[in-house]
């Protein structure tokens, strides 16, 4: 019956009462060690998901509200470039309107009185071509060509400069 005891104890069983009826081992504490350490585990990992979860929510939050504020920005360049082109164009009337020959003959014939001369005063003028320019040749520089330069050497190396 010793022997049989010790089998049973290894199984997990003990033999208890007159008749040796075997009972099973209740080793709950250990069981529960464990558990709790698996469900720690899980806690755990269940936070950090969340932590997750929200840093990618956050982010994406944040990036929306980036760019609205750059179509902002966008909206208003935009609309500040449509009023320079409008002043530019302004601008361009007017420019073409005071270089205009024919607005400039009118303000010339009634502002300021002016008329077209007659034939009997214009009178024509020769001028010669005595007025063009006429550029003298340099002396050469020694140096400047090829030959020049190494006649220089030369000179340098027999001390005759």
């Amino acid at each position: 019956m010793k022997t049989e005891k010790i089998h049973m104890q290894e199984l997990g069983y003990e033999l208890r009462g007159p008749g040796g009826v075997p009972e099973e081992k209740t080793e709950d504490k250990v069981r529960l060690k464990v558990i709790e350490g698996r469900n720690l585990g899980r806690k755990l990992n269940a936070v950090l998901w969340i932590a997750l979860i929200f840093a990618v929510f956050f982010t994406i939050t944040a990036r929306y509200g980036q760019m609205t504020n750059l179509n902002y920005e966008i909206a208003d360049l935009k609309a500040e470039l449509t009023a320079q082109n409008a002043v530019n164009s302004a601008l361009r009337v007017e420019l073409d309107k005071k270089t205009n020959i024919m607005e400039v003959r009118h303000i010339a014939e009634t502002v300021l009185g002016m008329q077209e001369p007659d034939k009997s005063q214009i009178i024509y003028i020769d001028v010669p071509r005595a007025n063009s320019v006429t550029v003298a040749e340099q002396p050469a520089v020694p140096g400047t060509e090829a030959s020049d330069f190494f006649e220089y050497i030369k000179g340098f190396l027999s001390g005759g400069r």
